[in-house]
């Protein structure tokens, strides 16, 4: 299914594990791949987002708060002994992501090893496939799995975090629709 992606959304799918690595993910989740269709800065994908307002620096305002308003306290770094040591309670959630690493670090193993792709994240390329083989037969493109059908493919898949967030921010799958073909033709 890989060569039927295009080479900029495979790029995409990397910056979405790298974001995922960043956030200590045990997986690679909607957002981080929103976040990787943003990184790469030229494709269509990225260009209807930032035509619609929405930034990295926004999707992240909008985990963060989610994930505080969730009562789960989303860590950007590695939580260190210095900080392990000013806590009253040392959070166990906390002391098994510690013990990961240095089991990871002990068996060699880098961080950069390579994430699983979330179960949501799996339909939502499926979804991506399905919107490129409409668009195919719609508008006679035929350049593979871009962007913007990542894109399209986020917004419909409607339980996810990442279609949650851009809907907040006025991107409903519609108006992707409408901004895609715009973008193509």
């Amino acid at each position: 299914m890989w060569q039927r992606f295009t080479e900029v959304s495979r790029h995409a799918i990397v910056k979405a594990e790298q974001e995922a690595i960043k956030a200590q993910s045990t997986q690679v989740e909607t957002e981080h791949l929103l976040l990787g269709l943003l990184d790469e800065a030229d494709t269509t994908g990225a260009l209807i987002l930032r035509d619609y307002g929405v930034t990295a620096e926004k999707i992240r305002s909008e985990f963060m708060a989610d994930s505080m308003s969730a009562g789960q306290e989303q860590k950007l770094s590695s939580p260190g002994i210095e900080e392990l040591e000013t806590r009253a309670q040392v959070d166990p959630a906390l002391i098994r992501q510690l013990e990961s690493q240095l089991l990871r670090k002990l068996r060699g193993q880098s961080e950069k090893t390579q994430l699983q792709l979330s179960p949501q994240v799996k339909r939502v390329l499926q979804l991506a496939a399905d919107e490129a083989h409409q668009a195919q037969q719609k508008i006679k493109h035929s350049d593979g799995i871009g962007t913007e059908h990542l894109l399209l493919g986020l917004l419909r898949d409607e339980s996810s975090s990442a279609t949650e967030t851009l809907n907040k921010l006025g991107l409903n799958l519609e108006q992707a629709r409408i901004a895609v073909i715009k973008y193509l033709q």
